[in-house]
């Protein structure tokens, strides 16, 4: 009896579990990117933000949202466990790259250029725009689909930190065209003033894509799925 006993301890703890002490050891990372997601000062705040504390509080994880910049997130989230990281739009290339949690929204993206630039209003395709310089955030998906489009670093392709850096780069006539999520430039752009507004024009949109709280690939599977099946139940009607 006591042989049984001790095997069937060893078999219990040989199992993978799904404690508490996993969901703890997650980072939680994303980027201003309002009105989806940004911070006041003290918490996280946006449509997608929303979203995540739900989820949080559903698995009953009292966890920090931090805000980085994109490109630091995005490598933290690539290469470490237990990481969630959110809005990360899901595109064919990532797939395999991270454990899709949930989908929290959808952005819509679009080349924006100066009204004063007469010479740019015909651009109206990615191909058209290939031949000028272009500002994108680095590490986005936005990136991504110019580079797939032939677009190339430090031709016609330009790194910005943020929306407000590549509005200075295209005032300044170091790019002649923005790329980025409609929703995201438009509210940026309302924060910095009716006269900066005025000058600047929407040249075409491209498609709309998810956006998603997704898990790095190395966190643990029992985690993921705990995570999406709580996830599930907080988007239920």
């Amino acid at each position: 009896m006591l042989f049984i006993r001790s095997l069937l301890l060893l078999v219990m703890l040989s199992l993978p579990t799904v404690a508490r002490s996993d969901l703890k050891q997650l980072t939680i990372l994303t980027e201003e990117f309002p009105p989806y997601n940004y911070s006041d000062g003290k918490s996280a705040q946006g449509i997608n933000s929303e979203q995540v504390k739900q989820l949080l509080n559903k698995v009953a994880l009292e966890k920090q949202i931090e805000f980085l910049p994109w490109n630091r997130a995005y490598h933290i989230a690539l290469n470490q466990a237990n990481v969630l990281i959110f809005s990360l739009a899901r595109l064919e290339f990532r797939e395999k790259m991270f454990h899709w949690i949930g989908k929290l929204s959808d952005t819509q993206i679009c080349a924006f250029s100066l009204k004063s630039a007469s010479e740019l209003n015909a651009v109206n395709t990615l191909d058209q725009m290939q031949q000028y310089r272009v500002a994108t955030q680095r590490d986005s998906h936005t990136k991504q689909i110019l580079a797939n489009q032939g677009y190339r670093n430090y031709q016609n392709l330009l790194d910005a930190e943020s929306v407000a850096h590549s509005i200075k780069l295209l005032n300044h006539q170091r790019v002649d065209f923005i790329i980025h999520s409609k929703e995201v430039f438009y509210y940026q752009l309302s924060n910095l003033g009716t006269d900066i507004k005025s000058l600047i024009q929407t040249n075409f949109c491209i498609n709309t894509y998810p956006l998603y709280l997704a898990a790095s690939l190395e966190t643990p599977l029992a985690t993921v799925k705990q995570l999406q099946a709580a996830f599930k139940q907080i988007k239920q009607p």
